[in-house]
This record gives C-alpha cells, sequence and structure tokens, in this order.
C-alpha cells in the first residue's frame, strides 16, 4: 500500500507541474518536485535549465537520437546559456554558475579547493590500488574491445529483469553453469584455505547457510520478535558487536595494530573497536556498553552547546547536569585520576585510520578526541597510499614507530568493487608497513565489475565463465537480497503451499460434479506452478544469488592466498540480522 499511495503522490504531483507549469526536476532527498517557475521554452527553472541539455546527451531513446544529435544537443546549450546567463562549473558540473562571474567563481569553487585538498596530502597517489595497477590496454587484452563495450552496455539494472522474463537462453544456460561452479569453487576453498577442521558437504552447507534455512518455523518466530525488538540502529550495534567477537577469536584485535577501516562512514566499527580495546580482553562488546559510551558523550556535548550559546541562564546547563548526575561524577572521577603531566595517549589506545569518500555528520571520531592517532581522511580508496602511514604517524609521534607498522583492514558491508580495492590497499604494504591482517564483512556484490574483481582468473580460467557472463554473473547476486523475493519465500514458508493445492483438491471433489473435477483440478495444480515468466522458484533465485556471493569471496580468497596469506570466510551473525552475515578473514 505504501508503494501504491507514494505512486499516486507521484503522479498528483506530475499533473500539477504540468498545470503550472513548475520545473520538471524531481528531488529525491525531499520526494517532491522543484517548485520554481520554468523558463519561457524549458521544462525546467534557471536553476536546472541544464537538465534540458544533459537528459538530451543521455536519453537513447529521444526524438534528437539522430545525425545531428550533437548539433542539436549544442544549440540547446547555447538557448540555455543566452536565457539563463549561466553554464555548468567547468570544474563540477553538477552546479552551475553565472557566466559573468566564471573566473571569480573557479578560484573559489569548493569542488576544486576540495580537489586539491585532497591531492595535496601525503597518501594520495592517483589509482594506486587499481586492479593489479593493470593499463586500460592490459584490460582490453584480457577482456576484449568489444567485450568490454557489451559490458558497458549491460550497465543497468533493468538488463537482468529483462532476461529473466525473456527466458533468455543465455541466462538459463549460466544459472546451469552457476549451481556446477559453485561445487568447483567449494573444492578449490577447501584444498587452499584454512578449513581443514571442514569437509567439502560441510563447507557447501555452511557457505549456503542451509542449516538456517532447514529450521524455518523457528525462524520466522524469531523474525518477528526480533524485527520488532530491536531498531535499525541497534541492529547495527549488534553487528559491530558480533564482528569484533569475530576479531577477537581470529587474532587480529590488538591495541598495536593499525585498523583501517574502508568506507568508514560514521565509523561505527572504529569506534566499537576501540572501545573494546578499552574494556579489556576479559570483557566482552554489548550493544548496551555502545550505546552506554555514546549516551555519555552526548550529556558532554549538551552542556558544551549550552555554554558556547551563552545562555541568559545557568538553569538550562544545571538541569542537564542534574538529569545526568552519575554519568558526570563518574566522567569527573576518571579525571581526577589522571595527572597533570600524563600525555593524552592511553596504553589501550590503537591508531585508527578511517577513509570515507563522502562527508558525514555525527561521526563516533567526537568520542576519541582524546586519541592522537584516531585519523579520518575523506578520499577514494583507489587513491590511497597505504605506504605513507609511516611519515604519517612519525609527524604524530606514534609510540611504535620504530616497530613494523602492522596493518589491520576493516570494513562493516563494503560495497561491490570496494571491497576489491581495499584488498588491494592492503596487499600494497610494503616495509616498514606490513599486512597483518583483515576482516571484510562484504556486501552488494552485483556491484562488483570485471574492472575491479580482483580474480577474473579464477572466474575465467579456472570456472570457465565467459567475459559475457560476468556482469551478468554479478547481477545474479542481487536475487539473495532482493525483497520481493525474500516477501514471496516468507509468503511460501507461512502457508505451506502444498497443503494448499491439496485442501484446494479436496474442496474441489467434494462441492463440484464428477464432469468439472478434472478440469478444476487442473486449474489448482497450475496456480500452485510458477507461471512462464516465473520459471524460476523464489527460493531457487534466492539460492542461485547466494551461491554467486560466495563464488565471489572465495575468488577473493584463492587471491589472497596465491599473495602468500591465509584465508577464510567466516559467518559472523545470523541472517536475521543481516542477510549479508558472511565476512572474508585474512592473516
Amino acid at each position: 500500500m505504501n508503494q501504491e499511495s507514494t505512486e499516486k503522490s507521484q503522479e498528483i504531483d506530475q499533473k500539477i507541474v504540468e498545470k503550472k507549469r513548475i520545473c520538471k526536476l524531481f528531488l529525491k532527498r525531499k520526494n517532491r518536485f522543484c517548485k520554481f517557475e520554468c523558463l519561457e521554452g524549458f521544462d525546467y527553472c534557471h536553476h536546472h535549465a541544464h537538465e534540458n541539455a544533459r537528459f538530451l546527451e543521455e536519453d537513447t531513446n529521444s526524438k534528437f537520437q539522430e545525425s545531428n544529435n550533437e548539433q542539436n544537443v549544442e544549440q540547446l546549450k547555447s538557448n540555455i546559456t543566452a536565457k539563463t546567463g549561466r553554464i555548468p562549473c567547468p570544474l563540477d558540473p553538477n552546479h552551475n554558475v553565472d557566466i559573468n562571474k566564471l573566473e571569480k567563481h573557479l578560484k573559489k569553487c569548493q569542488s576544486f579547493k576540495q580537489k586539491n585538498n585532497v591531492e595535496n596530502n601525503i597518501w594520495f597517489s592517483k589509482g594506486i590500488n587499481n586492479k593489479s595497477n593493470l593499463s586500460e590496454q592490459q584490460q582490453l587484452e584480457l577482456l576484449g574491445e568489444e567485450q568490454q563495450q557489451k559490458l558497458h552496455d549491460l550497465d543497468n539494472k533493468k538488463f537482468l529483469q529483462q532476461l529473466y522474463n525473456e527466458q533468455a537462453p543465455q541466462l538459463k544456460q549460466l544459472v546451469e553453469k552457476i549451481q556446477q561452479n559453485f561445487q568447483k569453487a567449494v573444492k578449490l576453498y577447501k584444498q587452499y584455505a584454512e578449513v581443514d577442521e571442514m569437509t567439502e558437504d560441510e563447507i557447501y552447507t555452511y557457505l549456503l547457510d542451509i542449516n538456517d534455512d532447514a529450521d524455518k518455523e523457528k525462524i520466522i518466530k524469531k523474525l518477528k520478535t526480533e524485527n520488532q525488538a530491536f531498531s535499525d540502529t541497534q541492529k547495527d550495534h549488534r553487528q559491530v558487536c558480533k564482528l569484533v567477537e569475530v576479531m577477537k577469536q581470529q587474532g587480529i584485535w590488538n591495541n598495536q595494530y593499525i585498523y583501517i577501516e574502508f568506507g568508514a562512514g560514521k565509523g561505527l566499527l572504529s569506534h566499537g573497536i576501540a572501545k573494546s580495546l578499552q574494556l579489556g580482553e576479559n570483557s566482552e562488546l554489548t550493544c548496551e556498553v555502545l550505546m552506554e559510551s555514546m549516551k555519555e558523550n552526548s550529556v558532554n556535548c549538551k552542556v558544551n552547546l549550552q555554554k558556547k550559546k551563552k545562555l541568559s541562564t545557568d538553569e538550562t546547563v544545571e538541569e542537564i547536569k542534574e538529569e545526568n548526575k552519575d554519568l558526570m561524577d563518574q566522567e569527573q572521577n576518571q579525571k581526577d585520576d589522571i595527572q597533570e603531566d600524563q600525555p593524552s595517549y592511553k596504553p589501550y589506545h590503537a591508531c585508527h585510520v578511517l577513509l570515507e569518500l563522502e562527508s558525514r555528520r555525527n561521526k563516533m571520531d567526537r568520542l576519541h578526541r582524546d586519541n592522537p592517532f584516531y585519523l579520518r581522511y575523506r578520499t577514494n580508496i583507489l587513491d590511497f597510499n597505504v605506504n605513507a602511514l609511516h611519515q604519517i604517524l612519525l609527524e604524530q609521534k606514534y609510540p611504535y614507530i620504530n616497530q613494523d607498522l602492522r596493518v589491520v583492514g576493516v570494513s562493516k558491508h563494503m560495497c561491490g568493487g570496494a571491497t576489491d580495492l581495499s584488498i588491494n590497499t592492503l596487499l600494497n604494504c610494503q616495509n616498514p608497513q606490513k599486512f597483518e591482517g583483515m576482516m571484510i564483512a562484504t556486501c552488494c556484490h552485483h556491484r562488483c565489475s570485471p574492472d575491479t574483481y580482483t580474480n577474473n582468473e579464477f572466474l575465467m580460467n579456472e570456472l570457465g565463465y565467459t567475459s559475457e557472463d560476468l556482469q551478468i554473473l554479478f547481477y545474479c547476486s542481487s536475487w539473495y537480497v532482493s525483497g520481493q523475493i525474500k516477501e514471496e519465500i516468507m509468503k511460501k514458508i507461512e502457508q505451506s503451499e502444498q497443503k494448499q493445492v491439496s485442501e484446494q483438491l479436496n474442496q474441489i471433489q467434494n462441492e463440484n460434479s464428477q464432469d468439472n473435477k478434472q478440469e478444476e483440478s487442473k486449474k489448482v495444480i497450475e496456480q500452485s506452478q510458477p507461471n512462464n515468466k516465473e520459471w524460476l522458484s523464489s527460493e531457487k533465485k534466492s539460492l542461485i544469488g547466494k551461491m554467486v556471493k560466495r563464488t565471489v569471496d572465495i575468488g577473493r580468497i584463492l587471491n589472497l592466498v596465491k599473495k602468500g596469506k591465509k584465508g577464510r570466510i567466516v559467518k559472523y551473525c545470523d541472517f536475521i540480522l543481516s542477510p549479508e552475515n558472511f565476512v572474508i578473514i585474512a592473516k
């Protein structure tokens, strides 16, 4: 119903747009259309008029897609510029600028400043973590120029669904190949990974989480209760606690390690690791402990905010202090225990380096202002040179600077190809930086691509996938986490399909005459089976998606083994807490 109501509201908005001639740009973040009036002769306002030209360039079905298409685009751009007096910023076309103030704008453009700030850092090295630093020519030799173009053309969300609806032989053959090749991948994983204690059958069951699927009724009950009991924030905290627990078990938990969190976001995982190190080896990090640590900081922030605003009455500050008296007393006692000449660095402090491409609000970094080695850099993982750490920490007076800098890479639900870039970053470690370990919870395998994946040779040479198969293969992984498929599976679990069919058949036999029995029975049986479009059941699609995910991860493990590391795939939580419940561990 929510989806239907959203669609209806968008239809209403569209009618308003057409009637009032307001800007046609739909603002996804605000879930509404822009409210400015259109320029005369254009579909967009003066702020967004250049969207007309962009639309013309991108829309392959446009009526302007003729031999003179480029002329049409250029003509439209010049018309827009003449009408609005504005052009897209040459440094960042996502915003536009008054043409008369272009020179002045270029000197102070934030996009330019940000780019310069990043590129001037000691750790910046353009494209250093690209797939084995292959040149474009080498990549073309690997996949072929024609295949590269085909893969580029395939890069849209609707392509897989189109193949599926058409029952394309290409997709059907690939589905068969995925099932056969998963068995091969498990054999290779058993041979090279650190899983001697498990048989091939046990590995197969473990990686596909089959034990969980078998106990369906129990899982459904647990799913209903836990989903209602915990908010998304609490689930995030529980996931972090589970990941820290895995790090302890796998021996990559130590305050003398340098932790690099890739795709850090707000930095919850790094905060969890730091809090766990503070608690010590014998104490368990729990969701409640994480929440409590954030609450302590929240109290301090409120008090500081009131002081900064210089409110006329002291009552507000006093009220906050009174409400949180216990926490304030505890903090004061900790401060009293610290000697004045003692440095801010504490024995349990580890070095944390957080990498994130986007800016974030409410970062967890504020909880670690007392740690001088809690660093955050806004950058693309592709360009981060891990071997600059020695110089960075030398300037920061890191206490273990004279030893090997033992680097551990961590990430929670790293998206697609970013996982492969993170692995390459760690493999680029050179003395005195040393690869100590890695724990990456993988995610969004459908966003992987042959350009960044670390082990195309495994997929193509060992498993026999063609270059055409690769991108479709990655897309198929989305079947496991598809919300629509999950809903279908849940329905089928809650009311057994076979029971329903047999009950309906019995009812037909009792109610209908003998002559109509055969015809009605056929209808019921047909209804119970998937239609022509649904040539794969929901359960089968989910299983295929799971196989692709684990195959991709096995390829990553084998690449690490080839580089002299030891690795394995570990389940860190139940799929109810997160459907992406496996991590890559390497040492």
